[in-house]
């Protein structure tokens, strides 16, 4: 394979803030978006009309290229309050002294929009809102020109046979088939890739497509379309094309990933997603660099605090601890996700002593993590019986004892030294469902969580997985 630079190859996933697929009913915010080296960029607004998913959202768009020595381009957005609540921005404009190359409009505003950094133009996958799963909708795909000219329109059916679309997940508003692509500049190609979420959420192989920007051209791809982005790339937007060699088990990639994550030309977004990659191959050589992010207050943290154990495994265990003991609650519920990828074996260690620690949000996050971690987290019982018999130090002690509850009847029936202390507190917070249940042992029931529970109440409930 080339080396890392060469080539005129820019990898491009970009998707506008917070889009709205295919049952999502939030309100469009007008944005502007930037090619990953944020020279070109665009400036879309709503074009009167509704807005809702149903019936699309209209826009009218701007193209425009920085003025040379002005500094790239940040994206921006308006701001969305709850649903349906819209704060304008008044960075989303054209900027001053940049130079207007073109401008047009699209019945439907795209779902994703790939820029291309070589002043190609813009590239639409999908729609915004319902799709309905149309065949010949003319919107799948939309190609741009810098002046604003639309190049071309394809169907899905164009993009993929009926057999393939009916493989997609479908839902109320459509068929979810995108999967996110980018722009080969060198060939002047659009790389398309379809999603890996089949019926009920089942894996399916991904399909690529490639269709050619000036011909409008379809043509099958395959996964040798990663490996050639990795090989070719220059320093633009990475990230899909290295999350695709794990996900496809690329092993050939190792060498290109290995020259990505070692360069300190690339973007540490994209280095970060090379170490998880590597990590998936058996290499972590990116550990020290996971670790130094998700310390790093200005760098990408939530992106690193969620793979740690990808690169680190079960040593991620104490690092996640180290992020909640420095940071609080802050990145506690990302490291509490992470945590779910340690088994709870490493996990346990760490977590008793951030309990036994009794900082507030240590505590808390401790007590989390350990109910997670069921039977496992045995040793942990003497001191969360101690939190039922005094009142926490933390900022809502009660619900720290709630906590505390949970995880031990999820530890269950190795729990029964904490009973008494449990019936103290139902007594106390639930005594009517507490005489309910005190002589009888009601049924199992969903949570509407993707758990099981026996009572309402998180003591009465504790009680009940104990002495089950």
């Amino acid at each position: 394979m080339s080396s890392l630079c060469a080539g005129l190859f820019a990898l491009i996933l970009v998707t506008f803030p917070s889009p709205a697929y295919a049952d999502s009913y939030a309100a469009f915010s007008n944005f502007r978006q930037a090619d990953p080296t944020g020279h070109f960029y665009i400036v879309v607004k709503k074009n009167g009309g509704p807005a809702d998913p149903g019936r699309g959202t209209p826009v009218t768009f701007e193209i425009a290229e920085r003025q040379p020595g002005s500094p790239p381009l940040a994206p921006a957005a308006d701001e969305r309050k709850g649903l349906r609540a819209v704060v304008a921005n008044p960075e989303v404009k054209v900027r001053e002294g940049d130079i207007l190359l073109g401008k047009g409009s699209l019945d439907r505003c795209p779902s994703r929009i790939l820029i291309s950094s070589t002043g190609l133009g813009f590239v639409g996958l999908d729609v915004r809102g319902y799709n309905y799963g149309s065949l010949r909708s003319g919107d799948a795909l939309v190609v741009v020109a810098k002046d604003g000219t639309v190049r071309h329109r394809k169907d899905l059916i164009d993009l993929f046979n009926e057999g393939e679309v009916a493989r997609f997940m479908r839902s109320a508003g459509g068929v979810w088939w995108c999967g996110g692509g980018w722009i080969d500049e060198g060939r002047k190609e659009i790389i398309v890739v379809g999603s890996g979420s089949g019926q009920e959420d089942e894996a399916i192989p991904r399909l690529f497509r490639i269709v050619d920007m000036e011909s409008g051209k379809v043509r099958d791809g395959s996964p040798d379309v990663v490996l050639t982005a990795l090989s070719e790339v220059n320093l633009g937007e990475l990230d899909q094309a290295i999350d695709l060699t794990a996900e496809l088990k690329l092993d050939r990639a190792k060498p290109d990933l290995v020259k990505i994550f070692s360069s300190e030309k690339i973007r540490i977004e994209s280095r970060l997603h090379a170490a998880v990659a590597l990590g998936t191959m058996g290499d972590r050589r990116g550990g020290d660099l996971m670790r130094q992010v998700a310390f790093d207050k200005t760098g990408p943290r939530y992106y690193a605090i969620q793979n740690l154990p990808a690169v680190l495994g079960d040593e991620a265990a104490p690092v996640l601890c180290e992020v909640v003991r420095r940071s609080g609650k802050e990145w506690s519920s990302t490291a509490w996700q992470a945590m779910h990828s340690v088994s709870g074996r490493a996990a346990v260690p760490p977590l008793l002593k951030l309990l036994q620690e009794d900082k507030p949000d240590g505590v808390d996050f401790a007590l989390e993590c350990l109910g997670n971690k069921g039977p496992e987290a045995a040793a942990a019982i003497p001191d969360m019986i101690k939190l039922l018999d005094s009142e926490p130090k933390t900022k809502s002690p009660l619900w720290t004892q709630q906590l505390a509850a949970m995880a031990l009847g999820r530890i269950g029936p190795k729990a029964g030294a904490a009973l008494p202390s449990l019936i103290r507190l139902s007594e106390k917070h639930a005594p009517e469902e507490w005489a309910k249940f005190k002589d009888n042992q009601p049924e199992l029931r969903n949570d509407n969580f993707g758990g099981k529970k026996y009572a309402d109440d998180y003591f009465v409930d504790a009680i009940c997985k104990i002495r089950h």
